[in-house]
Formats: structure tokens, sequence, C-alpha cells
């Protein structure tokens, strides 16, 4: 059994994979297997995969499936396929810097209370902005990317404990996953895509893991999807359902006085949606409609909590 299973989604992907396939040949850590499930592309990713994977020096294993069935779920069935004590969940337009894997294992090897890690993610060799070191949790309930946007002046070097990591390239321990888990899932498969990697901190975190990014290993997103319109349209709904899904899920009872903070702040932004992006309000309706499942998931979810998280809220 492999060490590391490296669960890899492609969806249209052609573009980046050659890029992301090579990094991951160019790992100095090489205990691990590919494991990548095909959604549904129509672009030629499917039979770049196929010819790639004939001479990947590692184990492989490639899923096809007809449809595109989702971030969450696609990577619920590859967790299914592998039982490696750490996962690397990977976007298909990541790539790594030779050292990455080798030193988030390392930090899991030696922090047993630690659920998930990650590095610093830039957005492009060319430029020095920061993607990601990490998710930060506001007292309105939102969940940002800590220094996105910003260049990189090695602000955030070291090693920084953080609310939750972002799920582009992030490790994750296996067992600590399942502890926190909803019927021994990965993510939640009801979000389809977007902020499933937040709703797995926030689960960890009130099952009492921590998380860190080790801001030494250093891997590039490049955040293909989204990239017009329709698309954006598309994104924003699905993060606007899944948003209020997570909180009803996971804002313990000990912490409903940042309903004063978290409410003016929906409402704000259900009257920007109304005024810019219309089409996404159908959100409210898809969150309603889930409020039933999302309410019992809550009780596992709330009865299982060991930690407060009141001092992650800033």
């Amino acid at each position: 059994m492999s060490k590391v299973a490296i669960q890899l989604l492609s969806w249209n992907g052609a573009e980046n994979l050659p890029a992301l396939l090579a990094s991951l040949v160019n790992q100095t850590f090489a205990d691990y297997e590919l494991l990548i499930l095909d959604n549904g592309s129509h672009d030629g990713s499917s039979e770049l995969i196929e010819e790639a994977v004939k001479t990947f020096p590692q184990p492989t294993k490639l899923i096809k499936s007809e449809k595109n069935i989702g971030f969450a779920a696609g990577h619920n069935e590859l967790f299914a396929t592998s039982q490696a004590p750490y996962i690397l969940c990977l976007n298909q337009d990541a790539e790594l810097t030779p050292l990455y894997l080798e030193k988030l294992v390392a930090f899991l090897d030696t922090h047993p209370e630690t659920a998930a890690v990650s590095g610093k993610l830039l957005r492009a060799r060319e430029s020095r902005a920061i993607d990601s070191a990490g998710l930060r949790l506001h007292r309105t309930g939102a969940v940002t990317e800590i220094g996105a946007g910003e260049e990189d002046h090695g602000q955030y070097d070291g090693l920084t404990e953080v609310f939750g990591v972002s799920g582009a390239v992030a490790l994750y321990r296996r067992s600590a996953a399942l502890a926190a888990s909803l019927d021994g899932q990965l993510f939640d498969a009801s979000f389809f895509a977007y902020k499933e990697d937040i709703d797995l901190a926030w689960r960890e975190r009130l099952a009492g893991f921590k998380a860190y990014v080790v801001n030494d290993a250093v891997a590039y997103h490049g955040r293909s999807l989204g990239v017009h319109r329709r698309r954006d349209a598309w994104r924003e709904r699905l993060s606007v359902r899944n948003h209020l899904l997570m909180l009803v899920k996971n804002l313990p009872k000990s912490d409903f006085n940042r309903l004063f903070s978290i409410i003016p702040y929906e409402l704000a932004k259900a009257f920007y949606l109304l005024i810019k992006m219309p089409s996404c309000l159908g959100a409210y309706v898809e969150a309603w409609r889930l409020l039933p499942e999302a309410r019992k998931k809550r009780k596992v979810i709330q009865t299982r909590a060991v930690a407060r998280i009141d001092n992650w809220f800033s």
C-alpha cells in the first residue's frame, strides 16, 4: 500500500494536465499512487491521461465517468478506492514544486494532531501573486484565502496554524477525515463543487484536529474554471448555496451570537445578487430544498464535536 494517494479530478483540463503530471513525476517523494477520475471530459483529456499513465512511474488508476458528477462526489469515489493513510487532493490546474509532497508528508508524520496541511499556493510562475496561504474564518461566517492577490514578499513564510487549508493542493490525513466524515466520505457530495474544502475544515476543527500551512512548500494554482460570465454565475450560485448549508451544519450553538454579524452580511449579499446577478438567487431556493438533509447532518456533527472554534472568528 502506498503512503499517499494522489486524487486528481479531470474535467476538460487538457491544457493544464501535462504540466501537472510532469510536476508529479518530478516529486522527490515517490511512495504514492495516482488515482484519476475523468469527469466526462470532451476536450481530449481522457485520451491524454490514458497515454500518460502508460509510462507513469508510479501505480495509477483511471476511472471514467460519462458525466460530470462534481468535485465532491468525484473525490469521494477516489477516496473509497484506496486505504493510503494520506490523501493529496489536486485540482487539474495545479503544479507542484519538486519538494512539495516530501515536505507535507514529513509534517503530517511528525504532527499526529494535524488533519490537513498545505503549502503556499501562488497563482503562476510568471507572477508572485499569492493564491492561498490558508483559510481565514471571519466574524461574518465568511471564509477567505489568506494573502489572496498579494505579491509574495515572504510575509507568510514559515509554519502557520490556520483554520483550514485550500482543497486545491491539500494533503489530508485519512483517519482524521474519517473521524470528521459524514457516512465515511471525504467531502459532502451534496455540495457538488465549491466550499466542500471549507466545510471539511469546519468539521475537522470541531472534531478536535488542527490545520497548518508549510509556506516553504510551494505549489501553483491557476484557477482555470470560472473564466467567463456564465461559469461565474454557476459558480456563484453553488458558492452561495453551499455557504448557507455549511453554516447550518457547522455553526455551534455556543457561537450563535455570531448570527448578529452573519445575518446582516448574508442580507447584504442577497441584495447584491438581486442587483448584479439575479440568476444566482436560485441558490436560496436550492438551499431551502436541501435544508432538512443539512439539519440531519448538523445533528451528527454537533453531537460528536469536542472542540470550540470561537477563537478562529476574526
